[in-house]
């Protein structure tokens, strides 16, 4: 796989970035009728902000702020809130596939 802006930019070459948070970018936003973005996990940001010395509070302050805050025109990226934690989706997506192995295993024991 390419590096994250490489990715945004086969889509978009005029997409825009936000410097120092490449490990953010989750993937390439699109709609009817606009050129792809760049999708940013806004926690990501929020922890490479920690990452960088500040507490929760103030990374929380700046990114509202600084980052959510901030537009560049309809180039700027999408800033996406997680509805749950890498655990949780992992831990979510395992359990359904144990689901679908099982309806697999049944549908495969079936006498046709």
């Amino acid at each position: 796989m390419h590096d994250p802006r490489t990715f945004v930019a086969e889509h978009n070459d005029l997409a825009l970035f936000l410097d120092g948070h490449d490990n953010a970018i989750i993937g390439v936003g699109q709609r009817c009728g606009h050129l792809a973005l760049a999708v940013y996990d806004n926690a990501i940001i929020r922890a490479n902000l920690m990452a960088e010395g500040m507490d929760e509070t103030d990374a929380i302050e700046f990114f509202d702020f600084n980052i959510l805050g901030g537009w560049h025109g309809t180039h700027t990226p999408i800033l996406m809130e997680p509805t749950e934690t890498v655990m949780a989706t992992i831990h979510r997506l395992k359990a359904e596939n144990r689901k679908l192995l099982l309806r697999i295993a049944e549908y495969e024991a079936r006498e046709y």
